[in-house]
C-alpha cells in the first residue's frame, strides 16, 4: 500500500523524468492524428495520448515546465508537491530556452497519461477560440480501443489548454471526427443524426432524428448513404446539415427540433456547407453549382456554375468570411474565387497538379494548395487571396495532404523519413523552414 508521502514522491519523481527527457529532445509520436493551435500551446493528438507544446526562442517568454495532465484524481498534498517541483524545474527549462542561441524550441508543455481504454483522440473544432470559464479549451474526440478500426468515436471530453486539466468526458454513443461550435454549445455530427452538447458541462442538450443502434462498429456500415450526415454549419440560432442524398435542412439550436428541408440534384461536396449574413451556401459536385438559400425558409436565392468545361466541385471550398468571398477546387486543376454577393468570379488561378485540398490562413491572406497525394511533381503552393498570384511554392514534405496542416501563421508537415519521420514549420509568408522536430 502506498502512503500519501510515497505518492506525492512519485509525482515528483514521473515529473523530473518527463522533464529530463524533454529537456534531450522534445519528441511527439509519430501517429499523429490531427494538430490544433489553441492560444499559445500546440495540441498534438496521437493515437493514445495528447500533447500540447510551446514554440520558444532564448528571447521570448518562456512556457510554463512540463507536467503530465491533471484528470482530477489527485489529492491537495500532492498537487503541491507538484507545484514545488514545477519551481525548480522551471529555472531548467528557462535555462534550456536561453541556451538554444535564439533558435526555435519546441517544448513539451503537458501530456495526457497512456490510456488503454481510450485511443485515437482527434481535435474537434481546432479553428474555434473556445472557452471554458475563463481559460482556452480544447476538445476531443476519443475512441475505446476495441472500436479503433473504425471512422467513429465514442466519448468526447473537454481539457484546458494552459495545463491539460480534463474538465469533463461525456459518452455520446457513436460521432464523426469533427463539430462545430455555437455559442455554449458544441454541434456534433453523428452518423445519421446530430447531438448538442453543453460547452461547460458536457451534458447532453439535445439529438436529432434516428441515433441507430448503440454499435458504433455497426452503424456507420449498415446506415444507407442517404441518410448519413455529411457536414454542419451554424448561425443565428439555427443549425444546418446535409445528407448523403442530396438533402440539407435546418434544425433550432436550442431544441433541435427541425425548421426546414430541401433536396437537391447535385451530391453536396463534402465540408462545403455555410450560414453567412442570412444565407446557407451550399456546393454541389457534379454538375459543380454553388446554391445561395434563405436560411429561415431554404428557399433558393440563387445558383452559379463555375465556367470551366470540367466543373465538378472536388474538394471542400475554403471560406473568407472578412472578404465575403469563397475559393473553390474546381475540375481537380483550378482555383476559382467568388463573391458571396453576387456570385461573379473575381479571378481564378489553374494548377499544374492534382489538388488534394486548399485552406485558408486565419488572417484570410493567404490560400494554401495541398497537392494531392497521386500528383506527380506537385508542389505546396501559397496564393495571394485577394489576387490569386502564386507567391511560392514548395516541395511537399509528405505526399498525404492529411498529414499537412495550417496552423496559425504556418503550415506544419509531418515529413515521411525512414528512421523517424519529423514535425516541420514552414512561414507562410515565404515557406522558408522555421524548425524541425523528430517524430518518435
Amino acid at each position: 500500500m502506498i502512503v500519501r508521502g510515497e505518492m506525492e514522491a512519485a509525482v515528483v519523481a514521473v515529473l523530473e523524468v518527463l522533464v529530463e527527457g524533454a529537456s534531450r529532445d522534445t519528441c511527439v509520436r509519430d501517429d499523429v492524428g490531427s494538430l490544433a493551435a489553441v492560444g499559445d500551446r500546440l495540441i498534438v493528438a496521437s493515437f493514445d495520448r495528447v500533447s500540447a507544446y510551446a514554440c520558444t526562442s532564448g528571447t521570448s517568454q518562456q512556457p510554463k515546465p512540463l507536467r503530465a495532465a491533471d484528470d482530477g484524481q489527485r489529492r491537495s498534498r500532492a498537487r503541491a508537491a507538484v507545484a514545488e517541483a514545477r519551481e525548480r524545474l522551471e529555472r531548467r527549462i528557462a535555462q534550456q530556452a536561453r541556451n538554444a542561441d535564439g533558435d526555435k524550441e519546441l517544448l513539451l508543455v503537458w501530456r495526457t497519461p497512456f490510456d488503454t481504454a481510450r485511443s485515437s483522440p482527434v481535435v474537434l473544432v481546432p479553428e474555434a477560440d473556445l472557452r471554458v470559464g475563463e481559460s482556452a479549451a480544447v476538445v476531443l474526440a476519443t475512441r475505446d480501443t476495441g472500436n479503433s478500426g473504425t471512422l467513429l468515436w465514442d466519448s468526447v471530453e473537454c481539457r484546458r489548454a494552459a495545463d491539460g486539466w480534463l474538465v469533463w468526458r461525456s459518452r455520446v454513443g457513436s460521432c464523426l471526427g469533427d463539430a462545430i461550435a455555437l455559442g455554449d454549445k458544441l454541434i456534433l455530427r453523428a452518423v445519421s443524426h446530430l447531438i448538442a452538447l453543453d460547452l461547460q458541462t458536457g451534458k447532453e442538450l439535445w439529438a436529432t432524428g434516428d441515433r441507430g443502434g448503440d454499435d458504433p462498429v455497426l452503424d456507420f456500415g449498415r446506415m444507407p448513404e442517404a441518410r448519413r450526415i455529411h457536414m454542419v454549419a451554424s448561425a443565428d440560432g439555427r443549425v444546418f446539415a446535409a445528407t448523403g442524398s442530396g438533402e440539407v435542412f435546418a434544425v433550432r439550436a436550442d431544441t433541435g427540433k427541425e425548421i426546414w428541408r430541401r433536396k437537391f440534384a447535385a451530391f453536396p461536396v463534402g465540408g462545403a456547407l455555410y450560414a453567412v449574413g442570412g444565407q446557407v451556401i451550399v456546393c454541389g459536385e457534379n454538375p459543380g453549382t454553388v446554391y445561395w438559400l434563405d436560411a429561415e425558409t431554404g428557399r433558393e436565392l440563387r445558383a452559379v456554375k463555375p465556367d470551366r468545361a470540367d466543373n465538378r466541385l472536388t474538394d471542400a471550398p475554403a471560406l473568407l468570411s472578412r472578404s465575403s468571398r469563397l475559393c473553390l477546387v474546381v475540375g481537380d486543376r483550378e482555383v476559382c474565387n467568388l463573391r458571396l454577393d453576387t456570385g461573379t468570379t473575381v479571378w481564378k488561378t489553374d494548377i499544374p497538379f492534382g489538388i488534394g485540398r486548399i485552406a485558408a490562413t486565419r488572417d484570410e491572406r493567404h490560400i494554401v494548395v495541398f497537392p494531392d497525394r497521386w500528383s506527380f511533381g506537385g508542389k505546396v503552393t501559397c496564393l495571394d487571396a485577394a489576387s490569386g498570384r502564386a507567391l511560392w511554392t514548395a516541395r511537399p514534405l509528405t505526399k498525404d495532404p492529411d498529414r499537412m496542416h495550417l496552423v496559425n501563421e504556418a503550415v506544419l508537415s509531418i515529413e515521411d523519413r525512414l528512421a523517424a519521420d519529423t514535425l516541420t514549420a514552414q512561414r507562410i509568408a515565404d515557406g522558408q523552414v522555421l524548425w524541425s522536430r523528430k517524430l518518435q
